[in-house]
């Protein structure tokens, strides 16, 4: 099941820059935090894992070749 990081301005005007649910989709998860945050405002929100699969490591050659340049 995808994770969900949402960023929220609640209706007493806090900022909460990251709160992560789970759900079956973005729908659900929206859902799930409507129930916690009633009258929220969204500002953003992302797939949580999608920033986990596109990362990668660099190896010891990518870091040798940036510090020869």
């Amino acid at each position: 099941m995808p994770k969900f990081s949402f960023q929220i301005t609640t209706r007493d005007g806090n900022k909460i820059p990251a709160i992560q649910i789970f759900g079956a989709d973005m729908d659900e998860a929206e859902a799930k935090l409507r129930r916690m945050y009633r009258y929220c405002e969204i500002n953003h929100v992302r797939e949580a894992d999608a920033l986990r699969k596109t990362s990668t490591v660099p190896n010891l050659e990518d870091i040798l070749e940036l510090i020869s340049h």
